[in-house]
């Protein structure tokens, strides 16, 4: 009988479903599925390739939550960051120490200087650098103070340009802060092997 993807479902989906329903099938039962065709190894670590348990796919394994010294403890049900693959999903980072005090009240210049303080441990908690970081969302309460921070954004990035989403908002999370800072890096360091 031949099947095909659903509407809206891709190929590598359909084809694992597949395999885990025909596994189920099986008389013995099979604890481990393998996928029909060769997976790539994008970091060449030999995990991504392995093979599967029930219900994950390959690269799952390598998400990893980043937490890091130096910043205060999240204030909800999240981390820093999130390491998937090679790519480091950086969240919103404030303008506070690891106490969780408010630098630079009423200066937006200062709290921009802040987040990216903040910003370079993170990268360097994943042996990352303002180079790999490839997009920015920055939520700033006041828009028109957006001319202020460009010269911290320069002297973070350097020559390197992001790309760049700008946000105006009405409230952060604290009435000090001025304007918070998400973003997104691809690192070259595989997450199996990195500290």
């Amino acid at each position: 009988m031949l099947e095909f993807p659903a509407p809206g479902q891709g190929l590598f989906t359909f084809v694992i479903r597949t395999a885990q329903i025909r596994a189920r099938q099986q008389p013995l039962g099979l604890d481990r599925i393998r996928a029909p065709f060769a997976l790539e190894d994008p970091c060449n670590c030999g995990a991504c390739s392995e093979g599967w348990a029930w219900g994950n796919i390959p690269h799952m394994k390598h998400i990893k939550e980043v937490r890091v010294d130096g910043l205060q403890e999240p204030i909800s049900h999240y981390t820093d960051a999130v390491l998937s693959g090679s790519t480091l999903y950086i969240s919103g980072l404030i303008a506070t120490d690891g106490d969780g005090n408010v630098i630079g009240k009423n200066d937006v210049i200062e709290q921009a200087r802040q987040i990216f303080r903040n910003m370079a441990l993170v990268l360097k908690a994943v042996h990352a650098a303002p180079s790999d970081v490839v997009k920015i969302t920055v939520f700033m309460r006041d828009i028109t103070q957006r001319a202020s921070i460009n010269p911290v954004r320069q002297e973070f990035f350097g020559t390197h340009r992001p790309a760049s989403t700008l946000v105006e908002i009405s409230q952060l999370v604290n009435e000090d802060l001025l304007l918070e800072i998400e973003a997104v890096a691809v690192v070259e360091t595989c997450p199996t092997h990195a500290g």
